[in-house]
């Protein structure tokens, strides 16, 4: 078959348990991944229904560095503490181009917190403040992809010796 001419004899017992070793070692990876993926998504979820709107005042509005269509905006928003106090918190958000051009420095926007937990929030109304869930999808698909390269490698290579 072509592939033994190319590839040294792949069947023995060391290669099978490197190839398992992989699997699993993408497997917890995926796992942990899924993890981090779901609490983001349901504290965003927790956000959207519970969360309590405040306004934001802009203090900061600069192009990423080797990015032309995003932004780091900072903005400060203060929250009411228990006793009467407030704490005011300071963020920073990647925004789009768009997003941008909406909220200059001196803007004022809009933010929801969950009351028991200030420091869940998320800007309203501006695209691209989601970069987090789709970093951690792109990270899952990449190990889904190195999953399957790794049980093709188990199936097809171990059965060509």
């Amino acid at each position: 078959m072509w592939w033994r001419k190319k590839y040294p004899k792949l069947s023995t017992r060391q290669n099978l348990i490197q190839g398992y070793v992989v699997l699993g070692v993408t497997f917890l990876i995926t796992i942990v991944l899924l993890i981090f993926y779901f609490n983001i998504a349901t504290t965003l979820d927790e956000i959207d229904k519970k969360g309590v709107q405040t306004q934001a005042l802009v203090i900061k509005n600069e192009p990423e560095r080797g990015k032309a269509n995003r932004f780091h905006i900072t903005y400060r928003f203060t929250v009411p503490v228990k006793n009467g106090a407030s704490q005011t918190y300071e963020r920073e958000a990647i925004v789009d181009k768009n997003s941008s051009i909406q909220l200059p420095v001196g803007a004022v926007a809009q933010v929801k917190y969950l009351p028991q937990s200030p420091d869940s929030f998320r800007l309203l109304n501006v695209s691209g403040d989601d970069y987090g869930l789709l970093v951690v999808q792109i990270f899952l698909a990449a190990n889904t992809f190195l999953q399957i390269l790794t049980i093709v490698y188990i199936v097809f290579f171990h059965r060509a010796g």
